[in-house]
């Protein structure tokens, strides 16, 4: 069926898709191939590539298998909202807007598929062009490092190798403004995966020279609530910590701030708010914010995302948790950073455009 999708000319597949297919698929990952006039244009956006992946899921393959033709699907989602991981996020959000739902449990890996291009996107495609991931999911960058050592050897002169492709993360390891302008792959918007409430990221701190200078968690949470609709599309997306003003400044700017100093205007809150937490366990940042003996003026709705040592449970978890705490009426929700390393690379994508490239806030615990 693949086959039949693509132009003649990348029939058979190349060396690196071959390998890729059989090693990854069916499975969570998609691949970029040149469009071919057989697909219609509302299938690819107009796009001069198409996304193509085999599922694992045995619901999905046997509706592939029933309907005799490959099936064009976006997500179970309002376009921007977090995707659903079970058949009830899909009939909040789209119930009356479709006629069936198909329900084949709780997904098994939590996230989308990775998104990797291989630089056979294209009739010029060439051999040892670098492998780049744009967008991070299920099958995780150490995998597809695996990949190409299995194709082209462990080297150690790979950086000064031409012919050896590198593996790349979009934004992290490469910035491509055209692909920013037209996405070649769902996901790439700035602001995506994005509950009814605000969301924000915490990043714990227990050892820092700076450390007496951050934020406590109570401190930066009240200072977020009261400035939730406040705009930071001026900020980069990286870490910033709180001072005594209680917008996010610059993690440098700390320096010239005091813990005395910092102040939080209540007038504009709500009277014991409730706000979301997932956090990893154990944490010393849900410690702090969920010990009886120190009460807070607002109502923790506490979230785990299992072992901060194992983000597939992390992956598995988050969209639920996010959807799950806006349905009991959470007014914004906090989420601790977890690790960049396997899948929590996805996990720390999905949550980067969750809270709109916002920077995340640093924490004394």
């Amino acid at each position: 069926m693949l086959h039949s999708l693509l132009p003649a000319s990348r029939v058979p597949l190349s060396k690196t898709y071959s390998h890729l297919t059989n090693t990854h698929w069916p499975g969570a990952l998609t691949l970029l191939f040149p469009s071919s006039s057989l697909l219609p244009s509302i299938t690819t956006a107009s796009l001069s590539t198409v996304a193509i992946r085999m599922p694992s899921h045995p619901v999905a393959r046997a509706l592939i298998h029933y309907a005799g033709v490959p099936l064009a699907a976006p997500s179970a989602n309002s376009s921007g909202r977090p995707s659903p991981t079970r058949a009830d996020h899909v009939f909040k959000d789209l119930e009356g807007k479709v006629g069936l739902i198909l329900d084949g449990g709780n997904c098994e890996i939590g996230l989308e598929s990775t998104v990797l291009d291989c630089g056979e996107g294209t009739e010029e495609s060439h051999q040892g062009a670098d492998w780049r991931v744009l967008r991070p999911g299920g099958v995780t960058v150490e995998s597809l490092e695996t990949s190409v050592n299995a194709l082209f050897g462990e080297s150690e002169q790979s950086s000064t190798d031409s012919s050896r492709p590198k593996v790349l993360v979009w934004k992290k390891d490469f910035h491509d403004p055209d692909q920013e302008a037209a996405p070649r792959t769902p996901g790439m918007k700035y602001k995506h995966y994005t509950p009814g409430v605000p969301v924000y990221i915490l990043t714990p701190c227990a050892q820092s020279l700076e450390q007496e200078k951050l934020p406590s968690p109570e401190e930066a949470i009240l200072s977020l609530l009261d400035l939730k609709q406040e705009s930071t599309s001026s900020c980069s997306p990286n870490q910033t910590s709180l001072s005594s003003s209680p917008a996010p400044v610059p993690a440098s700017s700390t320096s010239s701030s005091s813990p005395s100093s910092f102040s939080v205007s209540l007038s504009t809150l709500p009277l014991h708010p409730k706000i979301g937490l997932m956090h990893y366990a154990p944490s010393p940042l849900s410690s702090l914010l969920t010990n009886p003996a120190h009460p807070l003026p607002f109502e923790i709705q506490s979230y785990p995302l299992g072992p901060r040592s194992q983000p597939d449970i992390a992956a598995q978890r988050l969209f639920a948790g996010l959807l799950e705490l806006e349905a009991v009426g959470c007014e914004a929700i906090f989420v601790e950073e977890g690790l960049e390393e396997g899948v929590g690379r996805a996990v720390g994508e999905r949550l980067g455009k969750a809270v709109g490239g916002k920077a995340g806030v640093i924490v004394k615990v």
